[in-house]
């Protein structure tokens, strides 16, 4: 099964929109760094793309280079933190309302300009200096 174009644009999209909202670079949210201010909107954007694409976790881990696991943990942490916590719960809640009104007001082509490669590793995606990979199966 093939990655759909429209489901990469997306996922750049919500790592775009989480990367601009939280004020922490696309480097830290793809690295490694534990600080509560990288972790949480990474497992925010993990929660994004899951919620708006079919992508699987294999495919999601892939872009974040963690294993599926890591990905199943962070849903799994977001869905905790918006049941034990008022105040995550409002902020996911706005999270989710303002990603996809912009997906509403901002249409898209399939690539959204973005030039995107095979490579060895599956699909790079290139945007200025900018990169999310897709795993893509053959």
């Amino acid at each position: 099964m093939k990655t759909n174009p429209a489901d990469i644009t997306t996922a750049f999209r919500a790592i775009s929109f989480i990367s601009s909202r939280y004020h922490v670079s696309l480097g830290d949210l793809d690295g490694h760094c534990r600080e509560w201010r990288v972790v949480w909107p990474r497992w925010l954007a993990m929660f994004l793309i899951k919620r708006s694409t079919p992508m699987g976790l294999r495919k999601i881990a892939y872009l974040f280079d963690r294993y599926p696991t890591a990905i199943q943990h962070a849903l799994r942490a977001v869905e905790n933190e918006v049941q034990t916590n008022q105040r995550r719960a409002v902020e996911v809640a706005e999270v989710i309302g303002a990603f996809e009104l912009i997906m509403i007001e901002l249409p898209f082509d399939a690539t959204m300009g973005l030039e995107v490669r095979r490579s060895h590793r599956g699909l790079r995606i290139d945007n200025d200096r900018t990169a999310v990979r897709c795993y893509e199966e053959n």
